[in-house]
């Protein structure tokens, strides 16, 4: 015979019963995730609800445009209390998310303080479909992910008018297919105007028994090297024999016709058409 205990707080809910469930097998989970809801009076399953409909409501993570001002203000304050916490470690960033002792502590590092103090600031660094939430402000906070998008060009995307000169190695690219139009030079390495800032750029990682290669630096001149080449020669395509015929064919001249024939004129517009 099942008997219901007396404290209401002390049985488990549905929601413990169906992450139970997940190490048994899917018929016993059935049956006692039905046995559990039998426990459980109509004002104890509707309380239930009630419960779960005021969690998805005000703890589910959602975007920032889906939150109220009161929603957003609670997230405010817990991000200031994890982030005063964390700063009272002493620790830095570096130590935090890699256990590496490198960095400046939180307290003197001027991202960390500027996000802590302006709220603006952390709702401006959220996208908007990214979930508003506390362990995505801090992860911003301690990850500092801030530089622009190295994939977009500096020039802006490819935006050309009617007004534009007519480039004639831009043409060939786009007939043969060999370059998208967005992979322009800029887009490997952004941020550096001219080649000889390039070239200041540090190697890449070492590994051992190999030559230490900066593969920044080799797209740079790969691209390079493969736009001062001319333009591939396009063989012209052989005339048809009517073409070549009309080509060597001496043209009718104003002097050829008698103007008083009206029987070759006729003849002649008949076959001109």
């Amino acid at each position: 015979m099942n008997t219901k205990p007396d404290d209401f707080t002390a049985r488990r809910s549905p929601r413990e019963f169906a992450k139970e469930s997940m190490e048994r097998s899917y018929f016993d989970s059935l049956r006692e995730h039905r046995q559990g809801l039998k426990s459980y009076s109509v004002e104890e399953l509707e309380h239930l609800k009630e419960k779960e409909v005021v969690d998805v409501q005000y703890h589910t993570e959602k975007p920032k445009k889906f939150l109220s001002q009161e929603q957003k203000n609670m997230i405010h304050k817990e991000v200031d209390l994890k982030m005063q916490e964390l700063e009272d470690t002493g620790l830095t960033r570096f130590e935090i998310l890699y256990n590496d002792e490198r960095g400046i502590p939180l307290a003197d590092d001027p991202v960390f303080q500027y996000l802590k103090i302006n709220i603006i600031a952390r709702e401006m660094l959220i996208k908007d479909d990214e979930p508003f939430t506390v362990e995505n402000i801090i992860d911003k906070a301690l990850r500092q992910d801030l530089e622009p998008d190295p994939s977009i060009s500096k020039k802006g995307y490819f935006r050309h008018s009617k007004r534009d000169d007519f480039d004639e190695k831009r043409h060939y690219k786009q007939m043969l297919g060999n370059k998208h139009h967005l992979m322009n030079e800029e887009s490997y390495i952004y941020g550096y105007d001219t080649y000889e800032k390039a070239l200041n750029l540090g190697p890449g990682k070492h590994v051992e028994h190999e030559p230490v290669k900066d593969w920044r630096l080799k797209r740079k001149l790969d691209q390079l090297e493969w736009e001062s080449e001319k333009p591939p020669a396009f063989m012209n395509k052989p005339l048809r024999r009517e073409d070549a015929r009309k080509k060597f064919m001496r043209k009718a001249n104003s002097k050829d016709f008698n103007w008083k024939d009206t029987a070759v004129i006729t003849q002649f517009l008949t076959d001109a058409g």
